[in-house]
């Protein structure tokens, strides 16, 4: 609309000017270079300002192809670099010792200190991993690689034990997701390695995943930022992100498994001094 009051007020100019030659004499050969000349400069203005606008799109997309070059190169990256401690993580775990924590009513790992010190892990993360191989993933090596890689974990809990002893890890926070719960969800960081748990429950069943970054853009905008490219990568490939790997048990299709009860999972009771738990 602008182009076309833009040319018609130009339009209407130049026959006033036409005019005003006429009525003061001047020549047909004068008239007639003025009327090129008008004519010409009608179609150049709409020609520059159709260059201009070409000039802005071509700049926006090159800015717009740049960035998703970059976030897919981020995403790329992260998705490679993401498995390197998997196999290493997976033999700590295997060959553990597990004793009964009457603490937490769960079974508890003996961890290395080396291996403590290797992969994050915090002294009171030893419960966690317990309940996470022995008592979740029944001993199996290949399960527990499932959950490393972020698969989405539903478990029979119809007390909600297993959802109240997850949630009341050290450092738990409330925290939302894209994820049903009927109950709050919760948010547990687990170091830079195994990085963080979200916990959830959904009617008589408690659900759990490992992620490969947390999401708590005020106080760890950084690990946010990782989770936004997890997020990503996961509508383009459709599968869960998790701190070690990728996996296809989403939400629609969790990985369904039982609760092994700790009397018959794990013994010895845990040594009452905490110092001795740790290798």
């Amino acid at each position: 609309v602008t182009c076309m009051s833009s040319t018609h007020s130009h339009g209407v100019s130049t026959v006033m000017v036409l005019s005003a030659r006429l009525l003061t004499g001047g020549s047909l050969k004068t008239l007639q270079s003025m009327e090129r000349s008008a004519e010409l400069e009608d179609l150049i203005v709409p020609r520059r300002v159709r260059g201009r606008c070409r000039t802005i799109c071509s700049v926006c997309c090159c800015c717009w192809i740049t960035f998703l070059a970059v976030i897919l190169t981020c995403i790329l990256v992260r998705h490679f670099q993401r498995g390197a401690l998997l196999t290493p993580m997976l033999e700590v775990i295997n060959t553990a010792d597990y004793c009964n924590d009457r603490e937490t009513g769960t079974c508890a790992a003996t961890l290395p200190s080396g291996d403590v010190r290797r992969f994050d892990l915090l002294r009171e993360e030893r419960p966690l991993f317990g309940f996470l191989f022995v008592q979740v993933a029944n001993r199996s090596a290949e399960t527990m690689r499932l959950l490393f890689c972020g698969a989405h974990v539903v478990i029979s809990d119809p007390d909600a034990s297993a959802y109240e002893f997850l949630i009341h890890r050290p450092g738990a926070h409330r925290r939302i997701s894209s994820h049903a719960s009927d109950e709050p969800q919760f948010g547990i960081p687990e170091g830079r390695v195994v990085r963080t748990l979200l916990v959830g429950r959904l009617e008589n069943v408690s659900w759990f995943q490992l992620e490969g970054s947390s999401w708590n853009p005020f106080q760890k905008p950084g690990a946010s930022l990782g989770h936004a490219l997890d997020t990503i990568e996961y509508f383009i490939t459709g599968r869960n992100v998790g701190p070690l790997g990728t996996s296809s048990h989403t939400d629609k299709e969790p990985l369904k498994l039982g609760l092994v009860l700790n009397a018959t999972a794990c013994s010895p009771d845990c040594p009452a001094d905490v110092d001795a738990i740790t290798q």
